[in-house]
């Protein structure tokens, strides 16, 4: 998702139906614990937040570290 931003495929200044079939699973990712440290800081994880600013639930973590 990061390349497709940085090509300008998908997170231009005009959404297309990709930004929002991408974005919105990007953002259900990072409602998990266990995902969202390989999303946060990223292109994608801004997109999604710019796309679904405020994303309902949170997963606690089910993985043992």
């Amino acid at each position: 998702m990061d390349e497709l931003i940085q090509d300008g495929v998908i997170g231009g200044s005009e959404r297309n139906a990709a930004d929002f079939q991408i974005a919105t699973s990007v953002s259900l990712l990072l409602t998990m614990e266990d995902v969202r440290p390989l999303i946060e800081g990223r292109p994608a994880e801004r997109l999604a937040r710019d796309v679904v600013p405020d994303q309902p639930g949170r997963m606690p973590s089910v993985f043992a570290t």
